[in-house]
């Protein structure tokens, strides 16, 4: 489906076959978009498809039977010009951010196709376009490794990991965490059986409340070298209300690029099934744990008359659901438990009624999610 996106979007209908010569060339295509979505969106991939057909001319020359099926013929280059120049000079009406995933993506799929399609890069060959014999310098068109590393920017990712069930990871953040060179954890060992699980095997480094700055640091040593990381939390989306922010604020003062690859999220799912009246919905995580503060910050938010999510321990979740009840007894509230996890659990209600719930209860476990609705109206 995706090869044949780029040939709709190209205009150039081109049969696949042992004859026309463009096969390694389709792998390739396939290589490079697989690598530019990782870095882009779906609107920038699109972009990248149009941009294709330029960039596949300009990296792999066209055969004899390319002129049938509608393909100009190849671009000769210079000897001192550069491959990612010349792919910048390509993609550049397409924008700048298309021209750093092309050379970025064009580098990495160049190291895969050399390893496992061409056999003979380092050789000049003849073919025939156009009815005349053109010498390809295949040393030329596919620099070594270490020249392709020149052209490429490093990507900090920000990686969403399950909040309980380990289903609920995405392709795309399964992908990122296999191929980038280091995964930077708020906790590694937590985090390394997420990983065993699903048989990837990177370099791990800690970045936890206590140290995220100096890991950050870190991190942007790492990204100078050529590296790309990607930061995960124990569960959910870093930065809410976990740690990432120091981490997101110094790679882009850097000069890196960062990718958000979006997944589980308690939030996400409180707001999902609340059916509470209201759009607005403020995100407030975690409380002070100082009593006074944690009361002057409740009666703020119930002041506004909105919807507001909170975060809470285990331990703590029937002293604030107290304090709650204590300040709008009526308030309509939903607390979420041990979301998607074996034993999941909903509970709405006033916050009068969930309170004394919880309250009859021996121990509570696993961590809770409170959206705490509007008043009603009347």
């Amino acid at each position: 489906m995706l090869l044949a996106g780029f040939f709709e979007h190209s205009g150039n209908h081109i049969a696949l076959g042992p004859e026309c010569g463009i096969a390694h060339r389709a792998r390739a295509l396939m290589l490079v978009v697989r690598r530019v979505a990782i870095r882009a969106s779906e609107e920038m991939s699109e972009v990248v498809l149009r941009a294709a057909p330029s960039l596949l001319r300009l990296r792999w020359p066209a055969r004899k039977h390319d002129a049938v099926h509608g393909l100009s013929p190849p671009e000769h280059l210079p000897a001192e010009r550069t491959r990612a120049e010349d792919l910048k000079r390509v993609a550049a009406p397409f924008g700048h951010r298309v021209c750093q995933l092309v050379v970025v993506a064009s580098s990495e799929a160049d190291d895969e196709v050399d390893q496992h399609t061409y056999h003979d890069d380092h050789q000049n060959q003849n073919r025939h376009v156009h009815g005349q014999i053109v010498q390809e310098n295949r040393a030329c068109l596919h620099p070594p490794l270490a020249a392709n590393r020149l052209s490429h920017m490093p990507t900090f990712f920000v990686v969403a990991t399950p909040i309980g069930n380990l289903e609920d990871i995405t392709q795309r953040a399964l992908r990122t965490l296999s191929e980038v060179d280091l995964i930077v954890c708020e906790d590694t060992r937590h985090s390394q059986r997420l990983l065993n699980h699903y048989g990837i095997h990177k370099p791990l480094r800690s970045a936890h409340g206590h140290n995220e700055r100096q890991s950050a640091a870190a991190v942007v040593e790492s990204l100078k070298a050529g590296q790309d990381v990607a930061y995960v939390s124990d569960a959910g989306s870093p930065g809410v209300s976990d740690p990432g922010r120091i981490l997101v604020r110094m790679v882009r003062d850097a000069g890196y690029s960062i990718v958000p690859i979006p997944g589980p999220s308690a939030l996400a799912a409180m707001i999902s099934v609340n059916g509470l009246p209201g759009k607005a919905i403020t995100f407030e995580g975690f409380l002070s744990p100082r009593p006074g503060r944690r009361r002057s910050r409740l009666q703020e938010l119930l002041a506004r008359d909105e919807s507001f999510i909170l975060y809470e321990s285990p331990h703590r979740i029937v002293k604030l659901l107290a304090e709650l009840s204590d300040l709008d007894s009526e308030r309509p509230v939903l607390l979420g438990r041990e979301l998607t996890k074996i034993h999941e659990e909903l509970v709405e209600g006033t916050a009068q009624h969930v309170y004394e719930l919880l309250r009859e209860r021996q121990s509570v476990k696993g961590e809770c999610a409170l959206l705490v609705g509007p008043p009603k109206k009347g």
